[in-house]
């Protein structure tokens, strides 16, 4: 989505990983600016200034939603339910089979989840956390009269079906509910797709990278840290009309299943 010069958008990127989720955003004025929220709710003070929080939930003795940071170590907890999404004969055997998943498969029975519930729970307090930080950040004016246009990275090799469990754990989240300013639009990323555009984005000055021409890169050991960053500076660069074609890129993703 291209932004007119009239309209303002807020552009959000959220890497929800497995293990730990981290958001980041920018506006259509001042896309050069990207920030990374990294101030969290949080049991322990030494986790305040992380780029990530732990993809968990727990319930609380009154039954209360924790989640991230703010889950007392000692607690039981929802942990690897995101590959839940995935079917059974879709996971790598090592994967389907582990203790983690067995573990995140019981909690959710224990408290009458389904994987799309339980997703759409943690993504809605990461979502108010993040919403909260951006109104502090640009403005409640600008929140609320700007479109909001959210990214998603996922792993490449995630099948159709699951993104379309993630965005029905997005709007359940209340991430895609009705605004004054307009439609919401989620966009799903690809992990290493993110990282190609970024890498030509930050060639796109190069005398020899022009419009037409095509790029072949490598990318390895790309952790879901870099996909983060990366993901909302080439989204923007594209999306405003940089001069880049991806036409040629190959990735190679590390831990495609993370």
């Amino acid at each position: 989505m291209a932004t007119s010069g009239g309209d303002n958008a807020v552009i959000i990127g959220i890497d929800f990983g497995t293990t730990f989720s981290g958001v980041a955003f920018t506006w259509s004025k001042k896309i050069d600016h990207v920030e990374v929220i990294s101030n969290w709710e949080s049991v322990m003070h030494s986790n305040f200034d992380e780029d990530k929080a732990p993809t968990a939930i727990s319930f609380g003795p009154k039954n209360e939603v924790r989640w991230g940071y703010n889950i007392p170590a000692a607690d039981e907890q929802a942990k690897w339910f995101k590959l839940l999404l995935i079917d059974d004969n879709d996971l790598p055997e090592e994967v389907r089979n582990s203790d983690k998943i067995r573990d995140a498969r019981a909690y959710l029975e224990k408290h009458n989840l389904t994987t799309i519930e339980a997703v759409a729970l943690f993504l809605r307090h990461l979502w108010n956390h993040a919403i909260q930080h951006i109104t502090k950040s640009v403005s409640r004016n600008l929140v609320n009269y700007s479109k909001f246009h959210i990214v998603i990275t996922l792993p490449a090799i995630w099948p159709a079906y699951a993104r379309g469990r993630m965005r029905d754990a997005a709007k359940q989240a209340g991430m895609l509910a009705e605004r004054l300013a307009g439609e919401t639009e989620l966009t799903f990323l690809a992990e290493p797709e993110a990282a190609a555009l970024a890498t030509l984005a930050d060639m796109k000055d190069r005398s020899d990278i022009k419009v037409g021409v095509s790029l072949c890169c490598q990318l390895t050991l790309l952790t879901s840290a870099q996909c983060l960053r990366l993901a909302i500076p080439s989204w923007l660069l594209t999306a405003a009309g940089a001069p880049l074609t991806s036409s040629a890129i190959r990735c190679s993703p590390c831990r495609p299943w993370r």
